[in-house]
C-alpha cells in the first residue's frame, strides 16, 4: 500500500492513495518539464477549482491539470446543494455566483405536459441563500479569483495517463500537445468527474447500474415565464419527463440499447453567454 497522503476535497472528489496496475512508465528521455508543487488536482471543474482556490488562500502551492483545452462549456446541473453552497461561501465566491446566476427560486412545481399543476412546494430554507449558476460560469468566477495567487496554476490540455507512487509524494504523468510531462506533488486530488481517470488508476471501484435512459441537458432561448412557467418545474410524464428552468431544459429520453451514438456527440456546442 502506498504511503503518500490524501487531500480531502469538497463533494465528488476522488482521493488518490495508490496507483493500481500502473501504466508502464515511458523511458526517461521522453519525459520533460517535471513540476514540483504541494498539491496536484486533476480536473478543472467547479470541484477541482474551488479546492484549488481554498488551498491557494492558505499559501499552499497548487497545480490543476485539465484534459480539455478550456473549462467545459456544455450545459450541466446549475443548482447547488446546501453542502456545496457552504463550500462556495467558505471560498468567498457564493454571492458573486448568485449575482451571475439566476437568482432565488420561489417554489418548485410538478406539472403535466399540458401545464396542470400536480403539486408545488416553497423553496426549502437553509442557512445560506441558494446558488443557481451554470458550472462554466462558476468556474470562470473561480479562475478570476485564482489570478492573484502566483503559487496557483491551472494548466489545460494536460490529460492524465498514469500515476507514480513515491511513498511520500505522487507523480502525475500527462499527455500534452508538447509531449508527455510529469508533475510531482505531496498530495493529489482526483476531481475529474464520474468517469475519473484517477479513480481507475488507483483501482477505486464505482459500483452501481446504468438506467436505460439518457438525460439530455440543453439551453433553449424561449420566454418560458411568459407562458406560465415558474422558476423551476418538473413535467411528469412516462415518456416526456423534463425539468424546465428559465434558462435551460433537461429532458429524459429513451434510447434504443442498440444505438451507437457516442456520448460526446450529445453535447458539442458551447453554451451561449
Amino acid at each position: 500500500m502506498g504511503k503518500f497522503k490524501v487531500m480531502h476535497a469538497p463533494q465528488q472528489a476522488v482521493l488518490a492513495h495508490r496507483p493500481a496496475s500502473p501504466i508502464p512508465a515511458e523511458p526517461a528521455s521522453k519525459m520533460t518539464q517535471t513540476t514540483d508543487t504541494d498539491v496536484l488536482i486533476v480536473g478543472a471543474g467547479p470541484v477541482g477549482l474551488v479546492t484549488a482556490l481554498m488551498i491557494a488562500k492558505q499559501g499552499i502551492r497548487v497545480t490543476v491539470l485539465e484534459a480539455s483545452h478550456e473549462v467545459i462549456q456544455s450545459p450541466r446541473a446549475m443548482a447547488y446543494g446546501v453542502a456545496a453552497v457552504e463550500v462556495l461561501e467558505s471560498a468567498g465566491i457564493a454571492q458573486e455566483c448568485r449575482d451571475t446566476g439566476l437568482g432565488d427560486a420561489d417554489y418548485i412545481r410538478w406539472i403535466t405536459v399540458d401545464g396542470k399543476v400536480i403539486a408545488k412546494i416553497p423553496r426549502p430554507q437553509a442557512r445560506y441563500d441558494p446558488v443557481i449558476c451554470g458550472q462554466h460560469l462558476v468556474a470562470a468566477i473561480i479562475l478570476k479569483h485564482l489570478e492573484p495567487y502566483p503559487h496557483a496554476k491551472v494548466i489545460f490540455n494536460h490529460k492524465l495517463v498514469n500515476l507514480k507512487d513515491h511513498g511520500d509524494s505522487v507523480t502525475a504523468v500527462c499527455d500534452t500537445p508538447d509531449g508527455q510531462k510529469e508533475f510531482t506533488g505531496k498530495y493529489l486530488v482526483g476531481a475529474d468527474g464520474a468517469r475519473s481517470t484517477v479513480r481507475k488508476l488507483i483501482g477505486c471501484t464505482f459500483e452501481g447500474f446504468t438506467y436505460d435512459k439518457m438525460v439530455v441537458a440543453t439551453n433553449v432561448h424561449y420566454p418560458f415565464q411568459e407562458h406560465g412557467f415558474s422558476f423551476a418545474q418538473f413535467i411528469v410524464h412516462p415518456e416526456h419527463f423534463a425539468l424546465v428552468t428559465p434558462s435551460s431544459v433537461w429532458l429524459t429520453c429513451r434510447l434504443q440499447k442498440s444505438t451507437d451514438m457516442a456520448y460526446g456527440a450529445v453535447h458539442t456546442e458551447k453554451t451561449p453567454p
